[in-house]
């Protein structure tokens, strides 16, 4: 039998993030609840009397903070790549939020082969967007969100269950998009740095 103190902080901190992030993103409520019961857990063993730092592994009472979004958008013939939302009907560029213990870019990499089934290669950082500025559909959180152009290498579409298609989009044939992950505005700088791969990150 494992001890809660057999098992390091790093470790307890892991599972908790993990189940957060379940907890946002749970697709079923019985999802929810596994996770729920997963977080419920951790707090008991990271309250458990056997020399733990609470600090590292209970939620701390910071100040709200920006979440952290990531886009990866990549070109065929000029044209770019967009998936359908499985959920809304929506389009928008792949992507996702950000996980724990991942770079932007390995996050971005990683939500494009999820989402489309195509592998790529992160290329150039295009710009970090504040999401409040830009004309977003309302929602209750802010993000940062890190738009990277990337090359692909391989790969092709799959189904999954997070999208429904995808398909390739000149800048004059955009299906309607999902405003609450990319704007008209983030497609267009998009297609700017791809046309223009010297032009600085904004």
């Amino acid at each position: 039998m494992i001890k809660h103190n057999d098992i390091p902080s790093e470790t307890i901190n892991r599972l908790r993030q993990i189940a957060e992030s379940g907890l946002s993103d749970g697709f079923s409520i019985f999802d929810r609840e596994r996770y729920g019961q997963v977080l419920d857990l951790v707090t008991e063993m990271a309250e458990a009397p056997v020399g733990y730092d609470a600090s590292l592994v209970l939620p701390s009472t910071v100040p709200q903070t920006p979440k952290t979004g990531v886009r990866g958008a990549a070109f065929k013939d000029g044209k770019i790549l967009l998936v359908q939302n499985a959920f809304e009907g929506l389009w928008t560029i792949p992507g996702g939020y950000a996980d724990v213990g991942d770079t932007p870019a390995q996050i971005a990499a990683r939500e494009f082969f999820e989402e489309s089934g195509y592998e790529v290669r992160v290329t150039k950082l295009i710009g970090v967007y504040n999401r409040s500025s830009h004309d977003h559909a309302p929602s209750p959180n802010e993000y940062h969100m890190f738009f990277f152009l990337c090359e692909i290498l391989g790969g092709g579409w799959q189904p999954n269950h997070e999208t429904s298609a995808a398909g390739f989009y000149g800048p004059d044939e955009l299906p309607p998009l999902d405003l609450m992950t990319v704007t008209p505005y983030q497609i267009e700088r998009c297609f700017a740095h791809y046309h223009q791969p010297d032009l600085p990150t904004e």
